[in-house]
């Protein structure tokens, strides 16, 4: 299930852009990244755009499991 829904539901479109914003996420590998910032300011850089919560030492973590 995928919050109240089960997979393959319609999901009514404010519904699914509420969906998006606030449980998908991705990075770009090549494109769209600022390079003035690092990997980690780049991952984190939508959710404070967003005002969203974030754990900087957890996104660093992950980043090292990614990346090295």
């Amino acid at each position: 299930m995928f919050g109240r829904r089960r997979a393959g539901e319609a999901v009514p479109s404010a519904e699914a852009l509420r969906l998006v914003e606030e449980r998908i996420g991705f990075v770009f590998q090549q494109y769209n990244l600022l390079p003035t910032l690092t990997v980690l300011e780049n991952v984190v850089l939508p959710l404070k755009l967003a005002g969203r919560r974030f754990d900087t030492e957890r996104a660093g973590r992950i980043l090292e499991q990614i990346l090295f």
